[in-house]
C-alpha cells in the first residue's frame, strides 16, 4: 500500500511581498529593443575586423617562429645525423680492428695451446721411460740395495771392499791401535841403536859392518860387487 505523504510545512517566515525591508527590483527600461542601429552595427564590424587583423598578425607570427624552430631542428637533427654516421663509421672501424686483434691473438693462444700440448706428451714419454727405468731398477736390486749386475764384477767386489775402513775389516778390533812399524810385514823390529853408536866403512865395496854397542845385533848391508 502507498503511505500517505506528509502534510505540507508552513515557512516560518513571511513571504517577500510582504516583508518591509526587501522590495522587488524595479524592471530597467533604459536597453534598446528592436534591431540595432547603424552607428551601432559599424562599430561591431570595425570592432571584428580589429580582432581578426590581430589574430591573424598573432597567427603569422606564431607561423613564422614555428618554421624558424622547425628550420633549426632539423639543421640540429642533420647535424646530429652526420655526427651519428661519423660516430658510426668510426665504431665499425673500432670494431674491425678489435675483431682483427681478437683473431690474431686467438691464433696465437691456440699455437701455443698446441705447444703445450705437444710438450705435455713429450712430458708424459718421459715419465714413462723414468716408470720402466725405476722398475727396472728395483727388478735388479738385491736385500742390500745395491744392483746384483754390480756383484758380478770384480770392480764392484773392490770397490765395495775398499769402501769399508780398516777397523771394520776382519781380525782388526775396534779401538786398538797399531805401532807404526807394525804395519810393514817381514821387518823384524830390534832394540833401538844408541846415537854413540860407531859406524866402519869398509873400504872396496864389499859391504858396510856396522858395530854397535854391546847387546845389540849386527846388521850387514852387501854392496856391490
Amino acid at each position: 500500500m502507498r503511505s500517505p505523504s506528509p502534510p505540507p510545512m508552513r515557512s516560518p517566515l513571511p513571504p517577500l511581498s510582504h516583508s518591509p525591508r526587501i522590495s522587488p527590483s524595479p524592471v530597467p527600461t533604459h536597453l534598446p529593443h528592436g534591431s540595432p542601429t547603424p552607428s551601432q552595427t559599424r562599430y561591431s564590424d570595425d570592432f571584428f575586423a580589429r580582432m581578426t587583423g590581430i589574430i591573424r598578425e598573432e597567427l603569422g607570427t606564431m607561423r613564422r617562429d614555428f618554421m624558424t624552430e622547425v628550420v633549426a631542428l632539423r639543421g640540429e637533427i642533420g647535424v646530429l645525423r652526420r655526427d651519428f654516421t661519423t660516430e658510426i663509421v668510426a665504431v665499425r672501424e673500432e670494431i674491425g680492428v678489435l675483431r682483427r686483434d681478437f683473431t690474431t691473438d686467438i691464433v696465437a693462444l691456440r699455437d701455443e695451446i698446441g705447444v703445450l700440448r705437444r710438450d705435455i706428451g713429450d712430458l708424459h714419454t718421459e715419465v714413462a721411460a723414468l716408470r720402466g727405468d725405476v722398475a727396472g731398477v728395483r727388478e735388479n736390486v738385491g736385500e742390500t740395495g745395491v744392483p746384483r749386475d754390480w756383484w758380478a764384477t770384480a770392480g764392484g767386489i773392490d770397490e765395495f771392499f775398499g769402501s769399508v775402513p780398516d777397523a771394520e775389516r776382519e781380525g782388526v778390533e775396534v779401538g786398538q791401535e797399531e805401532p807404526e812399524e807394525a804395519g810393514m810385514p817381514g821387518v823384524e823390529v830390534g832394540p833401538e841403536v844408541p846415537e854413540e853408536a860407531e859406524i866402519e866403512e869398509v873400504e872396496g865395496g864389499t859391504g858396510v859392518v856396522e858395530e854397535v854397542a854391546e847387546g845389540t845385533s849386527e846388521v850387514v848391508v852387501e854392496g856391490d860387487d
